[in-house]
């Protein structure tokens, strides 16, 4: 139960960080000059960990999506199969 609720905890962070990507706020000169002290990871790596906590918590179709955005094509079939959809994942 407890670890449920630290990947739902993390998966809200992730969330977070991925909506301030494309936010205007703040600046774009502060921020970038900040880009490179903070060790952030790039945008897709933050999104395939989002997927990887939606697998965790069951939440296949949500993960199979974020990975078929990033063109993560063997975690798209690693999602169908668990969903039980072979013809989807032979297709890939």
């Amino acid at each position: 139960k407890g670890s449920v609720k630290r990947v739902e905890r993390s998966m809200g962070q992730l969330e977070a960080l991925i909506e301030s990507f494309g936010s205007s706020s703040p600046e774009v000169s502060l921020r970038r000059r900040l880009a490179f002290s903070v060790g952030l990871p790039p945008v897709w790596k933050i999104k395939q960990h989002l997927a990887d906590a939606l697998m965790s918590l069951g939440c296949i179709e949500s993960a199979r999506q974020i990975f078929e955005s990033l063109k993560m094509w063997e975690r798209v079939v690693d999602c169908y199969q668990v969903q039980e959809r072979f013809g989807q994942a032979e297709k890939l």
